[in-house]
């Protein structure tokens, strides 16, 4: 249950996360609330 969160802040601490230009995510509720598409990430190093 930790790696997630762990592996998720070792990459916001060494990349900048910002979305795809005209891939914006589109919620779709199912049991729980996901991007249609998937969600579409730019990785930029700090």
């Amino acid at each position: 249950m930790i790696e997630g969160p762990l592996l998720l802040s070792m990459l916001a601490g060494r990349f900048r996360i910002s979305p795809v230009p005209g891939r914006e995510p589109v919620p779709v509720a199912h049991l729980t609330v996901r991007a249609r598409d998937g969600i579409w990430l730019v990785l930029e190093r700090r």
